[in-house]
């Protein structure tokens, strides 16, 4: 209630950016209650169960009156290696920030699900949304209501909406964090 309206009873219009586990803890927070005029909400590396997701931004982005949230853009990375502990710790069952197929990300309305991949190039692949000038850059271009042409994205029929290496720079790992996450994912 405390996020959802002012002393003055008006609505408050919010932008939130959650990471990992905090994308759980967000979108419970947003479908449950009076909800708060959420404008645009980013979801970086997010922990969460691909089909709790899919519940809960189905209730936090459906139509009319009940919309909760205006605009939903989720950044994912299949190197994240944060999300593999998790996944093991879930009895093998994958985490929203790994990725989702291009068929299913496109059919969640009002929602983007990017795969930046490309820009996880750390040994633990699982900040690279606060490490990425690119990245970066595109979640300001998000929450200033930026539409998908006008930021640093681009639609891949096999991956869905990528942020795509920039031209010039290597967006392969290092040696070394090859080895890191090689070792990190033999612990799980």
């Amino acid at each position: 209630v405390a996020l959802a309206r002012g002393r003055d009873g008006t609505p408050f219009k919010i932008d939130i950016l959650a990471h990992s586990m905090g994308t759980r803890l967000a979108l419970r927070a947003i479908t449950e209650g009076e909800p708060p005029s959420v404008q645009q909400m980013v979801a970086a590396a997010p922990d969460i169960d691909p089909a709790a997701f899919l519940q809960l931004a189905d209730k936090a982005l459906s139509s009319g009156s009940t919309r909760r949230v205006q605009r939903l853009t989720v950044y994912t990375s299949e190197h994240d290696t944060a999300l593999e502990g998790s996944v093991y710790q879930h009895n093998g069952r994958t985490r929203l920030g790994q990725g989702l197929p291009a068929s299913v990300s496109s059919s969640v309305t009002n929602a983007d699900v990017v795969n930046a991949s490309n820009m996880a190039t750390t040994s633990y692949g699982h900040s690279y949304f606060a490490e990425s000038a690119t990245v970066l850059a595109d979640i300001k271009a998000a929450l200033n209501g930026g539409d998908t042409h006008a930021r640093a994205i681009e639609w891949r029929a096999d991956k869905g909406w990528t942020i795509p290496c920039p031209a010039g720079q290597s967006c392969e790992p290092s040696l070394y964090e090859r080895f890191a996450r090689w070792m990190t994912n033999l612990a799980f």
